[in-house]
């Protein structure tokens, strides 16, 4: 399970790896902060989105393109 939030790009670096190196486990993840305005500044250093890399958005789209399952809340499978 990932777990991630805006900012950086570890989850995409991540989604590729699983992709390239043809992960064997099932991966599942969740992204926090997409209610988060685009141009909102956030307090701590690793919630920098550097144009649409680092984005709630671009992190679920690399999980999508990589075939794992995203939650849209953290509570998404205990339903």
């Amino acid at each position: 399970m990932i777990i991630g939030e805006i900012g950086g790009n570890l989850e995409e670096l991540t989604a590729k790896h699983i992709t390239d190196t043809c992960f064997p486990k099932p991966v599942v993840a969740y992204i926090a902060g997409h209610s988060v305005p685009a141009e909102k500044r956030m307090g701590h250093a690793g919630a920098i989105i550097m144009g649409s890399a680092g984005s709630a958005l671009s992190k679920v789209g690399a999980f999508v393109k990589a075939g794992i399952r995203v939650a849209e809340r953290p509570v998404m499978w205990l339903d």
